[in-house]
């Protein structure tokens, strides 16, 4: 299974490849999306639609993993973000990949056992489980975890779905 993590912005915006085989993680790819945050905004969302694009092809996973909407202060930076997560979903959609949303509590709380972990918490287990990584930014740092909270709960739930289906005599 291979799962695509995004962190959506409209400047900035993270993706990450995780790869699970068996029951191990692999971190294939991980990056930004950079937008000239002077461009017009329609001509940032095509950015951002054709660089996701790119990434799905050339790594071909079947699932996006990405970030709930959540309330901001600024109502103009949350339609932006709105509307760079359409783009995203809309690529998701016309790719074939499976969606799947989570709020920054549940990554924190899947990946560290804990909701109000911090960042720190959160990287000291993504450096356990894939080695020290450098980001470009907090965006690419943020879609592994993103990726990766998705790989845990997948597991979790084949877990349980096999202990479920299991019969003790």
């Amino acid at each position: 299974m291979k799962i695509l993590g995004v962190d959506p912005g409209s400047i900035n915006a993270g993706y990450a490849i995780v790869e699970v085989v068996g029951h191990k993680l692999f971190l294939r790819s991980h990056g930004t999306i950079k937008m000239k945050g002077s461009a017009p905004f329609s001509e940032r969302l095509m950015t951002l639609f054709d660089s996701i694009e790119e990434v799905i092809g050339r790594f071909s996973p079947g699932i996006m993993s990405i970030e709930k909407v959540f309330f901001a202060k600024n109502p103009m930076s949350a339609l932006k973000l709105g509307q760079a997560r359409g783009v995203l979903l809309l690529a998701a959609e016309k790719n074939g990949l499976e969606l799947f949303e989570y709020n920054p509590t549940e990554v924190k709380s899947a990946i560290v056992g804990n909701g109000r972990a911090t960042k720190e918490d959160v990287a000291k287990i993504l450096d356990f489980t894939f080695g020290r990584q450098e980001f470009d930014s907090h965006d690419a740092s943020d879609a592994v975890s993103i990726a990766t909270c998705h790989a845990l709960c997948a597991l979790h739930q084949e877990r349980k779905n096999k202990g479920r289906n299991s019969i003790s005599l």
